[in-house]
């Protein structure tokens, strides 16, 4: 086999191992085989052996003969980078973590800063291979490519610890080549927790004049994913900004963020209609603020486009006449009924809606709960039985919404949000929020939830933001 297959197919291990950390089964196989992997340390390709050594440590378990095999294969630089990252995997066991803390790594900044990876170590540590030359990394199989991509891999170990995570970008932004680095982790630290939001957004906003194009890009678009509306003004001077970026424009980037911002930006359509980095315009049409919204005729401008079901969504919710609606389909009906038509002919299209065993789909059954008692003639069609959490959190609202009794729905919501007062988050936990806060309940776990830095998501980015400040205000009503 050639040296790309082997490679693919080492790759190829290293995410079964992430993925079956938790399978017994793998994790028997795993620990049976896996010295067979660092064998390869042995190979006489380089590339084989970084990589070898990039799955041994994304397998994890036991230490045994780790430590053995590693000083055997100590060898060139790239290679020792990706030793130490996979060596810090076993960082538990005593034996490793005092080989790893004897490491001479004074005179060479980037191995330095692998060793204070691995073992979880301070700031300072960090600081010297994050500001000097890092192009080595490129040649390793653990963080490859760009220094931004190796330094959002590298705070990894600050996950736990947001504070100083903070205190390191902070340090790091004086470095005068990591301003794109820093606002990209900052994205990363600010889809996790809240409070670094009051270091970190003055910071992005004061490089919306940046000299290079990507940073004035990226500090928009992070300003952008916060939502920060205070800064609006500073980022609508950039909409005019046509230095290219990632095949976007910075205007573009600007354009977008306004628009999270809630302010309504003329030419939004055209430019998010096939935009490269930035979220697709049907993402951005689902979550604008009401009043970013574009205007109706340019709604259904879109009505005949791949983007029909965001249109229909947005007009839905403006609940103009619209002379072009029409209850063709679910959710042309449920908006044209948003916008002046008849409620039980939406309802009569709108149950049409099912999956091929007959089961009504959840979005019809979330479009028959905006209807609300205009449907309750319906309401022996809702899939009460259903098993998965979503779909029996929307029918006891949808069932609540369409007769005005609750039903089991205070059991099947309760149990849904078990836990957050914990951090455990699901995404059926926003809805059923929702639904206990309009039966009237009150959840003593809301106010800890309430309470936490923690950020409650299972996206990234600005949809895990969203994610967090939809829960956050549906648990106020509680």
């Amino acid at each position: 086999m050639d040296t790309p297959w082997r490679i693919c197919v080492l790759i190829t291990l290293s995410r079964l191992a992430g993925d079956g950390a938790e399978d017994p089964e793998w994790r028997g196989v795993w620990d049976r085989e896996r010295l067979r992997v660092p064998a390869l340390a042995d190979d006489a390709e380089p590339a084989v052996r970084r990589y070898a050594w990039h799955t041994f440590g994304e397998g994890r378990g036991s230490a045994d003969g780790v430590l053995e095999v590693v000083r055997r294969c100590w060898s060139d630089l790239p290679s020792r980078l990706d030793i130490v990252v996979a060596a810090g995997q076993f960082a538990a066991d005593e034996e490793i973590a005092a080989w790893l803390r004897g490491l001479p790594v004074h005179d060479d900044p980037q191995l330095r800063h692998a060793v204070a990876y691995a073992l979880r170590l301070g700031v300072e540590e960090f600081l010297p291979g994050f500001t000097g030359d890092m192009s080595v990394w490129r040649e390793t199989a653990s963080f490859g490519f760009f220094p931004s991509a190796v330094i959002g891999k590298l705070t990894e170990a600050f996950a736990e610890r947001p504070e100083e995570h903070t205190a390191l970008l902070r340090r790091l932004s004086k470095a005068p080549n990591r301003r794109f680095a820093v606002l990209r982790d900052a994205g990363t630290l600010l889809s996790r927790w809240r409070s670094p939001a009051a270091e970190l957004l003055p910071l992005a906003a004061s490089w919306l004049e940046d000299p290079e194009p990507s940073v004035r890009y990226e500090a928009a678009r992070l300003l952008g994913c916060l939502r920060a509306e205070e800064y609006a003004d500073a980022v609508a001077v950039l909409l005019d900004d046509e230095s290219p970026v990632f095949d976007d424009k910075v205007g573009d980037a600007a354009a977008w963020a306004l628009a999270r911002c809630g302010r309504r930006v003329p030419d939004l359509l055209h430019r998010l209609r096939s935009p490269m980095s930035l979220p697709s315009l049907d993402e951005t049409l689902w979550s604008l603020a009401p009043g970013a919204c574009p205007e109706v005729a340019e709604l259904v401008a879109l009505l005949d486009t791949d983007h029909r079901a965001a249109a229909l969504c947005r007009l839905g919710r403006l609940g103009t006449p619209v002379p072009q609606l029409a209850p063709t389909d679910p959710l042309a009906a449920w908006a044209w009924w948003r916008c002046g038509g008849d409620p039980t002919a939406a309802a009569d299209v709108i149950v049409t809606d099912v999956t091929a065993d007959g089961v009504l789909r959840r979005r019809s059954v979330d479009l028959l709960r905006r209807l609300g008692p205009a449907a309750a003639h319906l309401v022996d069609r809702l899939p009460m039985e259903v098993e998965r959490t979503s779909m029996r959190v929307e029918t006891r609202w949808a069932h609540l919404k369409m007769t005005g009794e609750p039903g089991d729905l205070v059991e099947v919501c309760a149990e849904v949000l078990d836990g957050v007062d914990t951090g455990r988050f699901e995404p059926a936990m926003i809805n059923a929020a929702r639904a206990l806060a309009e039966a009237g309940v009150r959840v003593e776990a809301a106010a800890v939830a309430l309470a936490s830095d923690r950020r409650f998501h299972s996206s990234d980015g600005w949809r895990g933001i969203d994610q967090d400040e939809d829960l956050r205000e549906a648990l106020r009503e509680l």
